[in-house]
């Protein structure tokens, strides 16, 4: 993520009001000293810091007065329990080859990914098999695989901005992380006097969108004398 900003930073003509910074946001004195901001935007990030109630306190401790915060947390309502077990699973192996070859190139990270979605994909893999009369080849399961998935994501890739391995990369590579109840977030901002303005649940990606809004500041009084 600091890469791609400072990459953008770039592309953008370096602007001089950017300051792209590389922190953890449960450091709460760092946090304390930075500016208040209009927007504080925390899209799947949250999740993943080992303390997930404790970084949604200290991203709304930024905010202005009026000021909007757009986060994106994994939910519980929207994912079976076989499901979540499933991506548990999946993340940790993931992790741990990561850890095993850290300075292997895309080529591991890729057999892992597709043996992964494999599992998921058997229709891809039985509709050309039926065609064929026999089974596929490994470079045949994979291509077909490939398609459907271009087929299946490509609109979401293209609207998130990465190419169609690095979007699965980075899903499998968010370990640990924490899956959060809708009440659990909407006692959180009724605590910290935050109105919700969005709460929007997604089946597919297990993510809920919320938009949380600090109260505007009240208006100055006016005298008449």
């Amino acid at each position: 993520s600091v890469e791609a900003a400072k990459i953008l930073w770039e592309r953008e003509g370096r602007p001089e009001n950017w300051s792209i910074l590389q922190v953890s946001v449960l450091d709460l004195d760092f946090m304390n000293n930075l500016p208040r901001a209009d927007v504080v935007y925390a899209w799947g990030s949250l999740h993943h810091t080992g303390d997930v109630h404790t970084a949604l306190r200290n991203t709304a401790s930024l905010l202005k007065p009026g000021g909007l915060m757009h986060v994106s947390l994994y939910n519980v309502e929207g994912v079976s329990e076989d499901d979540a077990l499933f991506w548990d699973q999946r993340k940790q192996e993931y992790s741990e080859l990561q850890r095993e070859t850290p300075n292997q190139g895309p080529l591991p990270v890729n057999a892992h990914v597709f043996w992964q979605v494999r599992e998921q994909m058997e229709e891809s893999i039985k509709i050309p098999a039926d065609i064929l009369g026999r089974s596929l080849s490994h470079s045949e399961e994979f291509t077909a695989i490939s398609k459907s998935l271009s087929t299946l994501y490509s609109d979401r890739f293209l609207s998130r901005g990465m190419e169609s391995w690095t979007d699965p990369r980075q899903g499998l590579g968010g370990w640990p992380y924490q899956r959060v109840e809708a009440v659990e977030v909407l006692e959180f901002a009724k605590k910290a006097r935050l109105d919700v303005v969005l709460l929007q649940a997604g089946t597919i990606t297990g993510l809920t969108d919320y938009k949380l809004q600090r109260p505007p500041a009240p208006a100055a009084g006016k005298y008449f004398l």
